[in-house]
């Protein structure tokens, strides 16, 4: 089954949605395995990100690169993505995220534009205030 939930980046992600997949996700962002994600493993983690995501790497996010990464995204978590699935779910979640994070309208996301959507949401996530994402402040924010 397909599940919509939100990355830390406040990129939208299409995949099958198991406790092993948002397990590897904190996993790879704690990278000092501390148990929280700080400011500086978020900001290191929108850098790998938002270059993952600008598919033919020209700096900018555009729907196509955003459409392009989600598809990877629910590929590689062993979904299937059929043409039904891009136009019902990808999509409109691709026009979404660039619409949330194209803050000047010019059609494309800067890497500007970008870390401001992603200091957004860590500041969302991190529910009690303490500058941490904790490992159920995580889950949570991924569920919704």
């Amino acid at each position: 089954m397909l599940r919509v939930f939100f990355g830390i980046a406040g990129t939208v992600l299409v995949t099958c949605a198991s406790y092993a997949q948002q397990t590897d996700a904190f996993l790879s962002i704690d990278r000092n395995e501390d148990g929280v994600i700080d400011s500086f493993e978020a900001d290191a983690h929108v850098d790998v990100d938002f270059s993952d995501r600008d598919v033919d790497q020209d700096g900018w996010l555009t729907l196509s690169d955003f459409e392009q990464a989600m598809v990877q995204e629910a590929r590689r978590s062993g979904a299937k993505v059929t043409s039904q699935v891009v136009s019902d779910v990808i999509r409109p979640a691709a026009r979404q995220q660039l619409q949330m994070l194209d803050h000047n309208q010019d059609g494309s996301v800067s890497k500007a534009e970008y870390r401001e959507g992603q200091a957004v949401l860590f500041k969302r996530m991190d529910r009690n205030g303490d500058g941490k994402i904790s490992r159920e402040e995580f889950d949570r924010r991924r569920g919704e």
